[in-house]
């Protein structure tokens, strides 16, 4: 324990128990990485999680009512400004999201 505290110290905070564990072995000690699992824990002792790990998610809590379908799946118009259609798309630019949303006219130009 006191050599996993050890290397906990001197990684600052960073290391989790895979790293421990193949600290340990570098240092000539055997042990599973289950053990050093379960020291860590009673130790309350946690590396720090890389973002790249983490998944994507768009969840963020309950969704608003579902409003009732007023154009009835009929996207064309006879006259501009009469139905208008929106999207949003999200994008990952240099770290950065960026939304894009169209606004597009239902009007068909009959000819």
């Amino acid at each position: 324990m006191a050599e996993i505290k050890a290397i906990y110290e001197k990684q600052k905070h960073r290391y989790g128990y895979r790293r421990i564990t193949v600290e340990l072995r570098r240092r000539g000690l055997l042990i599973n990485h289950k053990k050093v699992q379960r020291l860590m824990n009673k130790m309350k002792l946690f590396g720090i999680v890389s973002k790249r790990w983490h998944k994507y998610n768009s969840y963020h809590g309950t969704q608003c009512p579902i409003k009732p379908d007023l154009i009835k799946r009929s996207f064309s118009a006879v006259y501009s400004n009469h139905k208008w259609y929106s999207d949003i798309t999200e994008f990952k630019l240099n770290e950065q999201k960026m939304y894009l949303s169209p606004i597009i006219d239902g009007c068909t130009l009959l000819n």
